[in-house]
């Protein structure tokens, strides 16, 4: 155990030394096939480790439960400075001393990256003694749970540098196949998408009043809202009673020489407008939209009676999907329903928010990951390694129920 200690001890300090002389890890370097020859390099390590041990006996204590432990401790150590500190920034960013030792970085601090390089090892030698020794089924779910766990460590971090995750803005009736990376980067991409159709359902508008001159919400910090949906007949706001007297999901304003009325109207910029009856008297208010300003009632030299932009319930891109492959789909992409396609999980990310359910454009974000696979493969051998536990963990005795 002291050995293990001392051992992590050792790797956080040459980290640390790497971070401040070359900087953080570039882990566009390791994409492919870098990244596979790196996987190859670490098993030949663990394999060469794994035989030495057999003349070398100090190398025994690398695949020892006690160095198990310690390693797990000092994972767990940079698991929690990872979560304590703020990620953010650019991992070059040398501002503050927290910066320049990394750990507001942490996926590219030396330090975390050998800890974890180092359990990594272990569970690579835990497993080759094990498998060395293999002799009952008993074996099978340590060796099943514990190679799982191995192949979703080392997949799920060198596959990382793989992993592409780009946005798409698609409009209607033009195919698009150019998409950009978080540093605006243009890529182009084996899948074309063009937008048909754009959709969104919105929640019923809601009426509150606010600061004339500051425009936020009453009372600050918990605002009183009334929720104007089919149910609303009248109530109070702010000391004064409102009652609902009509809803006109589509409308447009209809000036005359001293009163702002709203008739329905489906055009495209059309507002949501509401009328009212506040204190006894018909007031019209609208959300307004990109062609027309919002409509509010001023109660008095410091309220106004309003209606906010009504919120998204549901928005959906009916979008036409080509790929180099051959296929052609025509599909719906919903938030929480991407679309998969050649490898490419397409997720609807964003709309043109000024111009509102009248968009003409849809954001889409597109990810690949082709390690994925490898992960949920080692997921699923340590599930069934813990339920194949649960039945060979405790054999039952003879006579147990005499």
């Amino acid at each position: 155990m002291k050995q293990g200690i001392i051992a992590g001890l050792g790797l956080v300090l040459v980290g640390l030394a790497l971070q401040v002389v070359v900087g953080p890890i570039d882990w566009s370097l390791m994409n492919w096939p870098v990244n596979a020859i790196v996987l190859a390099l670490l098993a030949v390590i663990a394999v060469m480790l794994h035989v030495g041990m057999r003349w070398f006996k100090p190398l025994q204590s690398l695949s020892s439960g006690k160095m198990a432990v310690a390693a797990l401790l000092w994972t767990a150590a940079m698991t929690l400075v990872m979560g304590l500190t703020r990620q953010s920034g650019s991992p070059a960013a040398h501002h503050t001393l927290g910066q320049l030792l990394g750990i507001h970085h942490c996926l590219s601090w030396w330090p975390f990256v050998l800890i974890y390089v180092w359990l990594t090892m272990v569970l690579a030698l835990v497993v080759l003694r094990r498998l060395g020794r293999f002799s009952t089924r008993r074996d099978i779910p340590f060796l099943l749970s514990h190679a799982g766990l191995l192949v979703v460590l080392m997949c799920a971090t060198l596959g990382n540098a793989d992993l592409q995750r780009l946005q798409m803005t698609v409009t209607y009736d033009q195919p698009e196949w150019r998409a950009t990376d978080e540093s605006g980067q243009v890529h182009e991409l084996p899948v074309a998408i063009e937008l048909l159709d754009f959709t969104i359902n919105e929640y019923p508008p809601k009426l509150l009043v606010i600061d004339t001159g500051s425009g936020q919400p009453l009372p600050v910090g918990n605002p009183e809202v009334l929720l104007l949906d089919s149910a609303f007949t009248a109530s109070t706001l702010q000391g004064h009673t409102v009652r609902l007297v009509q809803v006109l999901d589509k409308a447009q304003p209809v000036m005359s020489e001293d009163t702002t009325a709203y008739e329905p109207w489906h055009m495209t910029g059309a507002t949501t407008a509401v009328l009212v009856d506040v204190d006894g008297q018909h007031h019209w208010l609208s959300t307004g939209s990109y062609m027309f300003p919002p409509q509010t009632l001023q109660l008095n030299d410091r309220q106004s009676l309003a209606v906010p932009p009504r919120e998204p319930q549901r928005y959906v891109s009916t979008v036409e999907i080509m790929t180099e492959s051959g296929k052609h789909l025509k599909t719906d992409i919903l938030v929480n329903r991407p679309v998969t396609v050649d490898g490419w999980k397409i997720y609807q990310l964003n709309y043109d928010t000024r111009m509102g359910r009248w968009s003409d454009i849809s954001v889409l974000e597109l990810v690949r990951d082709p390690w994925l696979p490898a992960v949920y493969t080692g997921i699923v051998m340590m599930l069934v390694g813990a339920v194949l536990m649960l039945f060979t963990s405790q054999p039952r005795k003879e006579g147990a129920a005499q």
